[in-house]
């Protein structure tokens, strides 16, 4: 093909063979573009069936889906070398300790030799949201992230009766201050809590044992979608269970006693990378009827399993 015309604005498709074998001093021939393309298109349209053409639209949509799945877990490796990277700012490559107990949060420094020693301004005291202040918050979860993209990592702190979780951020020197919006509702009891970004759009959230709330990157958070559970929950897993890209949920919870409960079991509840989660077809899993408390963190579920990829 080449083009002609003034300033080259014409294509036309162009046959030279027997001159470029020296077979002859003319093209063989050519034709304008825009007389043939219509006339092959027409006949490619005659061949292919709407089945047919259903068919390569439903490939182009799954080719389509495996890149954004691809892409996510691109996405996913470079929070995990942020991660890396923050943990590398602070930083002296020594792992510390953050423990939730009672209305405080004590915050303990590696010295990398299996000793610890007090941050400063530990303990820090775990305030009460206005909308339910009681004297005490009973902590009952932590888990720790950057929630306001500043490469230092925080931490959120579940209140139990509060149904709220309090967002400390880090300074990166082991000293936390509280975030302006201080807590992220979860609208119910708390039991366990867990931070990844599960609408994919850089931020951490918080996943609770029901509610998820979506994290803004500037340590403030919002209601987003619920958890399932069935009794009463006591563990929560995060990680891809069906491959596509989101990330999924696993509720683990005890018996309810009385009449009409349902015993133990795993609620599954599958994300749509919008915040937003749907139940697993075979969700409940039943665990049976004797167990009261279980707790669920097995490798192929934890975080560090999706984070890793």
């Amino acid at each position: 093909m080449r083009y002609r015309g003034n300033s080259g604005i014409y294509p036309i498709y162009e046959c030279n063979w027997l001159r470029r074998e020296g077979l002859a001093t003319k093209n063989c021939l050519n034709f304008r573009c825009d007389l043939l393309d219509p006339v092959v298109s027409e006949e490619v349209l005659k061949v292919l069936q709407p089945a047919e053409l259903e068919l390569a639209l439903a490939a182009m949509r799954e080719l389509e889906r495996r890149d954004e799945a691809i892409m996510h877990q691109w996405q996913m490796r470079l929070q995990r070398a942020e991660y890396e990277a923050a943990l590398a700012e602070r930083e002296d490559g020594k792992a510390d300790l953050a423990i939730a107990a009672d209305i405080w949060v004590y915050v303990l420094l590696g010295n990398g030799d299996g000793t610890f020693a007090p941050a400063m301004g530990s303990p820090i005291r775990v305030a009460s949201p206005p909308y339910n202040d009681l004297a005490t918050p009973l902590n009952t979860a932590i888990v720790a992230g950057d929630f306001n993209h500043s490469r230092h990592l925080g931490l959120a702190v579940a209140e139990q009766p509060n149904g709220a979780a309090y967002i400390l951020l880090g300074k990166g020197d082991g000293t936390f201050s509280p975030s302006s919006a201080a807590f992220a509702n979860s609208g119910g009891w708390i039991d366990t809590m867990a931070a990844a970004d599960l609408n994919r759009d850089g931020n951490l959230d918080i996943a609770f044992q029901g509610p998820v709330a979506l994290g803004y990157g500037d340590g403030a958070f919002s209601a987003a979608g619920n958890l399932y559970a069935s009794g009463i929950p006591n563990g929560m897993a995060l990680g891809d269970f069906n491959q596509d890209g989101n990330l999924d949920a696993i509720v683990a919870s005890g018996y309810t006693a009385g009449p009409g409960s349902s015993g133990s079991g795993l609620a599954v509840s599958l994300g749509k990378g919008d915040g937003t989660f749907t139940r697993s077809p075979n969700s409940p899993i039943a665990l049976g009827a004797s167990i009261y408390r279980p707790s669920l963190r097995p490798t192929s579920m934890a975080t560090e399993s999706w984070m890793s990829r």
